[in-house]
């Protein structure tokens, strides 16, 4: 299998820059999760109706990380990352 790339959106880059002072340890947890989605980026819950062609993954319990796949380009885009409530709305 060759291995995907990874393109984080820039919003999402300033949320992981801030958690990097606040809270190193959820980075960790985030960069060990990206680490299995680039391994097998089919591997986690694809989303429906207004959010179809995305997937996400729970950190923490409380948070989500929401990423496509580029299956022509082989890349895993990270698209936003933020509580639970503040994604779904629930």
């Amino acid at each position: 299998m060759v291995p995907y790339s990874l393109y984080t959106k820039d919003e999402v880059k300033k949320i992981f820059w801030k958690l990097r002072h606040k809270n190193p340890k959820q980075l960790q947890i985030i960069r060990n999760k990206i680490k299995q989605i680039l391994e097998d980026p089919d591997r986690f819950k694809p989303l429906r109706s207004d959010m179809w062609g995305v997937r996400a993954v729970h950190i923490d319990r409380h948070f989500v990380l929401v990423y496509s796949i580029n299956k022509e380009k082989q890349m895993v885009i990270i698209e936003d990352y933020d509580h639970h409530e503040a994604i779904f709305g629930k």
